[in-house]
């Protein structure tokens, strides 16, 4: 075929040379089957309408199921009258007897000074308050689960047996 014969010879400056609206070879505005060209030739529908679809956003932290409530021994001192009036602190004999539970707290910490004895009840406690309480004459009480299940209270000599913040990781994994 001569080239004066060809058809898009033929059509010149006619707007579709004879192959109607769209391309004429198949998918040629498509640009690539898939997610392909999303960053070249179909940026203005990735950008505007696909957004969060590649790429990573943000993070998951995967925290604990149970919040640990923790208070200072600074916080105790400064609410000892507080909590003699309300009925959840007594005292007998000079020394201050607290449940930490019954005011609302799983974790004893050891910020701030010391000037009353204490036996508190505590489901953990850290090395801090359990060196100050000590100090003064004081103890602190935990409630550990031996092997059996069996809850039992130890003092602080028998804490040998948990870990820092006084929570074997079996407890971990109950709670």
């Amino acid at each position: 075929m001569a080239v004066k014969d060809r058809k898009t010879r033929k059509l010149r400056g006619s707007n579709h040379h004879g192959w109607g609206i769209q391309k004429h070879r198949g998918k040629g505005s498509q640009g690539g089957a898939g997610n392909s060209g999303w960053y070249k030739q179909k940026w203005c529908k990735y950008s505007k309408y696909f957004k969060d679809m590649h790429g990573s956003h943000g993070f998951t932290r995967h925290s604990s199921d149970k919040e640990i409530n923790a208070i200072n021994i600074r916080d105790i001192e400064r609410n000892i009258e507080k909590f003699v009036n309300e009925g959840k602190m007594t005292i007998k004999e000079g020394t201050y007897y607290l449940n930490l539970a019954s005011i609302g707290y799983d974790k004893l910490l050891g910020d701030g000074k010391i000037s009353h004895k204490f036996i508190i009840q505590a489901d953990s406690f850290s090395e801090g308050a359990k060196k100050k309480i000590e100090s003064i004459g004081g103890m602190i009480e935990s409630e550990t689960k031996d092997d059996g299940g069996i809850i039992a209270n130890d003092t602080t000599e028998s804490s040998e047996k948990t870990n820092k913040t006084n929570t074997t990781e079996k407890d971990i994994a109950e709670k």
